[in-house]
Order: C-alpha cells, then sequence, then structure tokens
C-alpha cells in the first residue's frame, strides 16, 4: 500500500507530527482529532474547512517531521485518544473533491459517505457529476486567468517582459528625457514591440 508523509507544525515552536495518509480517509468518533492538530497550526480551528474535516485523520498534504505516530495509524488507532480509528473506506481524493466543489459543506460529505455504504452505483453517478463541476469550474478560472494576461497589441502574445526601471534609467541616460522607453511598461519577446 502507498502512503505518503504529512507534517502538521507550529510557525514558531518545535511540535512536529508525522502522519500516514493511507488510501482512505480514517475517523476517530471518540475525540476530534483536529482539535490536537489545531493547537499546531492555528490556521485548521476556523472556516468551513475546520467544520468539513473534524474527526478525520490524515487528510493534510505537507512532508518531513520527527515525532511519528504511524505505528499507531498502522493499528488503526486514534494518536490524540488512543481510541479505535474507524477506516471509512472513503479515498482522500473524493474526499477533497466533494469539499471543493461542495464549497466544504459537511452535510454534503456526510450524505456522500452514507451513500457510498449503501449504494455504490449512485454514489458513483453522483462523484462523476461532482468532477465534471470541478473540471467545468478549473476550466473557467483557467480562461479567466489567460484572459486576465496581457498580450501585446501587435503580435497577440503573452510572451512578454516587464521593461525595468535599470532599462528606462539607461535609456534616459543615452537619450536624455525624451526617450520614448520612460513611458513604457512592456517588451514584446516575438515582435520586440514595447508599450
Amino acid at each position: 500500500m502507498k502512503v505518503d508523509l504529512l507534517m502538521f507544525s507550529r510557525y514558531f515552536g518545535s511540535y512536529m507530527i508525522r502522519m500516514k495518509i493511507t488510501k482512505t480517509v480514517l475517523k476517530c468518533k471518540n475525540c476530534d482529532p483536529n482539535h490536537e492538530l489545531d493547537k499546531l497550526n492555528p490556521r485548521w480551528s476556523s472556516g468551513k474547512k475546520a467544520e468539513y474535516y473534524k474527526g478525520f485523520v490524515g487528510i493534510y498534504s505537507t512532508e518531513k517531521s520527527p515525532i511519528d505516530y504511524n505505528e499507531k495509524l498502522d493499528n488503526l488507532i486514534c494518536p490524540f485518544c488512543n481510541g479505535k480509528l474507524i477506516d471509512t473506506n472513503f479515498s482522500h481524493d473524493d474526499f477533497r473533491l466533494i469539499g471543493k466543489v461542495t464549497d466544504y459543506n459537511r452535510t454534503v460529505l456526510d450524505l456522500m459517505m452514507e451513500l457510498h455504504e449503501k449504494d455504490l452505483i449512485e454514489y458513483q453517478l453522483k462523484l462523476s457529476q461532482f468532477k465534471i463541476q470541478q473540471e467545468q469550474s478549473d476550466a473557467i478560472r483557467e480562461q479567466e486567468r489567460e484572459s486576465n494576461k496581457p498580450h501585446c497589441p501587435t503580435c497577440n502574445s503573452t510572451d512578454l517582459k516587464k521593461i525595468s526601471a535599470l532599462s528606462k534609467v539607461g535609456s534616459v541616460a543615452m537619450f536624455g528625457f525624451l526617450s520614448s522607453k520612460v513611458k513604457k511598461q512592456f517588451h514584446c519577446n516575438k515582435c520586440g514591440y514595447e508599450w
């Protein structure tokens, strides 16, 4: 089974936890593991994501760390309360996808997990709808990002370079204040046009 390593760290402290991520999401019913993680990193303690992640272990994604709780996780034991962890058989990819598409709505997550247990075919249908929705929103974001990039007015290229202040000062030094480069901001690497 392939696993990734995770780190939970505090900005100005030495608290670090190293955890495996199994292929499925683990849940602790006895405690809120994220409450312990909040002490290590306060950014997780508020907002929609905090409620969405509540009770789950091993769903974050960074690397490195000295303290190792993997032995407990291998035995499905919560590293915080030593209670029995439940393997939800719910993949991390599905967990993250549902969060992104539903704006981290915990109710929808709980319903999808229930559907995953009861009717796998209906679950796959709903999940494919979520995937299509996510792909469409990603495509729209990418299109907006592309449309916000500056384009060369002559050749429509996006291969541009911002004209540096040093370059402008050099132009003024050579040609005086009549230099046209002083007012220009971009240089097109494709056709050489400056504007």
